[in-house]
């Protein structure tokens, strides 16, 4: 690294802690870890005890992880504008920026995922604990070894499993919400496109690719092949954050209205212990 770059990145930290002096109250809200301590205190089976605290308490730290490099990620954007030098531009996109934009833009779908499968797995424990009858039976099962069920069959299953829940719709409506059609186009489809082909570029530098469509096919089995080049413009890290915030809002909302489910939960598999005591003490 030169001494001219060095220079500017230390200077470039130093105007980011100023920054944060400035907006300290505009951290996005954290998660509180309450219920997770309560889900700890509740005795329901050796998988529930196992396993269910552990998957809360990784949805909210990564939650709250999530919050505080959204934050930062607002923060360097702001000193990013403080230089008018392209070059220090480059300079603090690539070293301070573009690693906390990606981790930020990863997030609503991992979100989603995340609760999905940690309500999914409550819910179902917590149905065993509760309700007499109930067979430890998944849909899943029904597949051969290493298949794995498709997102809509998971989310099929996660309404089966919480419909005798009365705070599992609330749940589902704002789960619903999250990573939705409109912040993928808005993104560009960045997320997927991450995982499995060639995403915009952050900021700076435009892609090039090519598509490729077979046209006018006929009964004869002739076609044409049509190519289209293509020029991605890349992502403005603004509009992203801006747009990454919204969906932390709503984020916000599901994860309320999950750590609500788990609470009803608790309260049932408390409830239930209870009237299992009773019953022992009769007898």
């Amino acid at each position: 690294m030169s001494t001219l770059s060095r220079t500017v990145l230390e200077g470039a930290y130093t105007r980011l802690h100023d920054r944060a002096e400035q907006v300290r109250s505009e951290v996005p809200r954290l998660t509180p870890y309450d219920v997770l301590k309560r889900t700890e205190a509740t005795q329901g089976s050796f998988a529930w005890g196992w396993a269910a605290p552990s998957e809360i308490g990784e949805v909210i730290n990564s939650f709250n992880a999530w919050a505080l490099q959204l934050h930062v990620w607002r923060l360097w954007n702001d000193v990013l504008q403080s230089y008018p030098s392209e070059d220090d531009h480059w300079e603090i996109s690539s070293h301070f920026i573009e690693p906390v934009a990606y981790f930020c833009m990863m997030q609503p779908a991992s979100l989603s995922e995340r609760l999905a499968i940690s309500a999914e797995f409550a819910l179902h424990q917590a149905n065993l604990y509760v309700f007499d009858g109930e067979k430890d039976e998944l849909d899943e099962d029904k597949k051969k070894p290493g298949d794995y069920l498709k997102k809509k069959e998971r989310i099929q299953q996660l309404q089966r499993l919480g419909s005798r829940w009365p705070r599992f719709d609330a749940f589902f409506e704002a789960h619903k919400d999250l990573n939705g059609r409109i912040y993928r186009e808005r993104t560009k489809n960045f997320r997927n496109l991450s995982a499995h082909a060639f995403p915009p570029r952050l900021q700076f530098g435009y892609l090039h690719r090519v598509k490729r469509e077979v046209v006018n096919p006929d009964v004869s089995g002739g076609r044409s092949v049509s190519y289209t080049m293509l020029e991605i413009p890349p992502l403005d890290f603004h509009d992203m954050q801006v747009a990454n915030l919204e969906e932390y809002q709503k984020g916000l909302v599901a994860i309320d209205r999950f750590l609500s489910l788990i609470d009803g939960l608790c309260d049932a598999i408390n409830a239930r212990n209870e009237e299992r005591q009773k019953k022992n003490a009769a007898d």
